[in-house]
Formats: structure tokens, C-alpha cells, sequence
């Protein structure tokens, strides 16, 4: 085997590895994305007019990120442990 292929086989393995471990970075984001999405929508941010009701919002959009965060880190979580567990893979089908 010369030297370029087993550089190109070590650059594979760590695609590979990498692409694992994006996966489940990728399904966390996915999980964020769809929370500030409703979080925003629920709180109506948009249509705050005045300085109190911007400042609730913010608030209210701040504390629906932090249940958020818990809740999408559980993809971490489950996958950092057994990325083939039934759990994980149920979340990560249900955010890619």
C-alpha cells in the first residue's frame, strides 16, 4: 500500500467518523431550528409594539430556548452514548 493511499484511507475513516458524529449535530440544530421557529410564532415577537411587550417577548422566546436546549440535547445525549440505540435513532429520524 503506497503512503497517498493510506492517507486517503485515514482521510476516509475520519469522513466517516465525522459524518456520525454530524448527524447528530445535525438533528440537534434541526431540534433548536423548530424551537425558536415556534417559540417566536407563539409569542407573537412580530407584532410587539411596545417596549414592555418587546421586552416580554424576549423574555418569553429566551425562556422557551432554555427548555428547548434541554429537551434537543437529549439527541445528544442518547446518541453520544449508543448511536445505534432504538432511541437514538427515533430521534434522529424524527429531525433529519
Amino acid at each position: 500500500m503506497t503512503r497517498e493511499q493510506k492517507i486517503i484511507g485515514l482521510l476516509s475513516v475520519l469522513a466517516l467518523l465525522s459524518g456520525c458524529q454530524n448527524k447528530v449535530e445535525n438533528a440537534y440544530q434541526a431540534c433548536m431550528a423548530q424551537v425558536v421557529e415556534a417559540s417566536e410564532a407563539a409569542v407573537g415577537k412580530e407584532r410587539a409594539k411596545t417596549p414592555q411587550e418587546k421586552e416580554f417577548a424576549e423574555t418569553a422566546i429566551k425562556m422557551f430556548n432554555t427548555m428547548g436546549t434541554a429537551t434537543c440535547g437529549a439527541i445528544r445525549k442518547h446518541c453520544e452514548s449508543d448511536q445505534k440505540s432504538a432511541v437514538c435513532q427515533e430521534l434522529l429520524a424524527q429531525y433529519l
